[in-house]
Formats: structure tokens, C-alpha cells, sequence
């Protein structure tokens, strides 16, 4: 039996018993969370229930990545989307080892979780605009409701079936969070916390402090609408420029990309070096650092488009 293939079965000895005592320790909690649960089932709030979390088992905060995914609208556990990912780039490297080429089974998850990383990024971002671009008439519609009735929740309530998606999906889910009995001002804060929005965080705002000084909220409501209809203008504006850095950064990155594959393809000696050990890293490095460059330019854009 070959060296490789003793190395790949220790590694699947290693994730098989890690597995097997994580899945027990999970057990074990998860009947203790179970009967908790159900003892306090008539007190509990359903949107606050403390579930076992390995991660945080090990003291291991994941709370930002768990925003990310609720502010891209994707509802999953984000605890087993990363234990699946880090399974996937196991194998990947068991396999890579295999099939000796090592430099390989590191590009491809860095790769992978590259690009799950940007699509999240990019959905989230693209969702915030769409929200924010029909939060404006909702706003408007709102506060149009509590000229006739001052009750914020029944406004809402009104007002979902005239939204269209994604913030229809944010306003059927406070509408749930009411009607479970949670009170309207925690609704509002767990949306906040949803959406992770400018616009949305300083609307929530004002409605605690209306609430807090019992101000006019209809008021607020339309002059909030406003205000955010203004800067939503000047932010388009702002979007067309900065798309035009995007172009300018795409066109960089397959300028250079297409120099290397011309070098590849015309100098032996560049092929000679690429097939050494310190040739693969050092094209593992550059590649690496053209994406981070690239993620990191499109991250700033998209920070300077979404801030209002």
C-alpha cells in the first residue's frame, strides 16, 4: 500500500471520528435543548430559541457570516454550510494528495469559497437596493394608514399585499412575529437585523423614538419617505460612476490574465518554471492576490452604492 493512499486513509480516519463525536455531543444537547423546550414551550419566544451550536460550543463567533446570509435573503443553517465546506475542501485535498498534485486541491476550495463568498456579497447587495427602492412607497403607503388608524401593526398589514418581493417576504415575516405575539417595536428590530440597511435602520429608529416621545408617526413616516426617494437619486448617480471602476477593474484583471496565458503559451522557460514546486506556489500567490485585489475593489464599490 503506497504512502499517498495510507496518508488519505489516516485523513478519513481523522474526519470520520471528529464527525462521529461532534454528531454525538450534538445529540446529547439537542435532547436537552428538546426538553427544555418543551417544558417552557407556552413562555418561550419562538424567534429567540437558543439552539446547540457546535461552533459556538468552541467559543467560535459566526454571528457576521449569519448576517451576510439573512441580509442575501438565503434562510439556512450557516453552521452546516460551513461544515460542508470544509468537508468539500477535505476531499478535495485527500484527493488532490492522491493524484500528487497538492497545489491543485488548495486552489480549487479557495476558489470555491472565493465565489460562494462574492455570489453571497453580490445578492445581498443587489436585495438592499430593491428593498430600499420599494421601501420608499411602502413608506408612503404607511404613513397614508395611520392618518386613519394610529396602529402601526395593522399599517403594515395593509399595506403588504400593495409590496412586491423581496420586502413583501421582510413584511409577511413581522406580520407572523405580531400575530406569535412578539411585540411590533422587537418586529421592527428583528427586521432592522434582517435587512442590515441604512434605510431600514434609520426608519426603525424613528419609530422607537416615536414611540419613546409619542410623536406623530405618520409624519415620520412620509418625511422619512422623502428624504430617502433624495438620497436614492443621488445614489444611482453615484452607481453609474462607480460601475465604470468595474469595467476599468474587469478590463485590468483579463488584460493580465491574457499576458500570462501568452507567456505560457510562447516561453518555455515560463512553462519549465510553472511545472517546479516554487513556480506552482508562486502562481498560487499571484492568483490569489489578483482575487482578493478584485473582491476587495467590487466590495468597496458595492459599500459606496449601498450606504445611504
Amino acid at each position: 500500500m503506497s504512502k499517498n493512499v495510507l496518508l488519505a486513509i489516516s485523513f478519513l480516519l481523522s474526519i470520520s471520528l471528529f464527525i462521529f463525536f461532534m454528531c454525538f455531543i450534538l445529540y446529547k444537547e439537542y435532547r436537552v435543548n428538546k426538553i427544555q423546550n418543551d417544558l417552557k414551550r407556552q413562555l418561550a419566544d419562538k424567534s429567540h430559541k437558543e439552539k446547540f451550536s457546535i461552533l459556538k460550543f468552541f467559543n467560535i463567533n459566526i454571528e457576521k457570516i449569519e448576517r451576510k446570509f439573512l441580509k442575501a435573503g438565503i434562510n439556512a443553517d450557516v453552521e452546516n454550510i460551513i461544515f460542508s465546506y470544509l468537508l468539500i475542501a477535505t476531499l478535495i485535498l485527500i484527493i488532490g494528495i492522491i493524484i500528487n498534485n497538492t497545489i491543485l486541491s488548495l486552489i480549487v476550495p479557495i476558489v470555491l469559497g472565493a465565489m460562494g463568498y462574492a455570489y453571497i456579497e453580490h445578492k445581498g447587495t443587489n436585495r438592499v437596493i430593491e428593498i430600499n427602492k420599494q421601501f420608499i412607497n411602502a413608506l408612503i403607503d404607511i404613513g397614508d394608514y395611520l392618518r386613519i388608524d394610529s396602529n402601526l401593526s395593522n399599517a403594515i398589514k395593509n399595506v403588504t399585499p400593495n409590496v412586491a418581493y423581496p420586502l413583501k417576504g421582510e413584511f409577511i415575516y413581522i406580520i407572523k412575529e405580531i400575530d406569535s405575539n412578539t411585540n411590533i417595536l422587537n418586529a421592527l428590530k428583528h427586521f432592522d437585523y434582517r435587512v442590515n440597511s441604512t434605510v431600514v435602520n434609520t426608519w426603525v429608529d424613528s419609530m422607537l423614538f416615536a414611540n419613546d416621545k409619542r410623536a406623530n408617526v405618520s409624519d415620520l413616516c412620509i418625511k422619512h419617505s422623502a428624504k430617502v426617494r433624495k438620497r436614492l437619486t443621488q445614489n444611482e448617480k453615484l452607481n453609474a460612476k462607480l460601475s465604470g471602476l468595474k469595467f476599468i477593474s474587469i478590463m485590468i484583471m483579463i488584460i493580465l490574465l491574457g499576458m500570462a496565458f501568452m507567456m505560457f503559451g510562447s516561453s518555455p522557460e515560463f512553462k519549465d518554471f510553472l511545472h517546479e514546486p516554487f513556480g506552482r506556489v508562486l502562481a498560487l500567490i499571484t492568483g490569489i492576490s489578483y482575487t482578493v485585489t478584485t473582491v476587495f475593489i467590487f466590495r468597496k464599490i458595492n459599500k459606496e452604492v449601498t450606504i445611504l
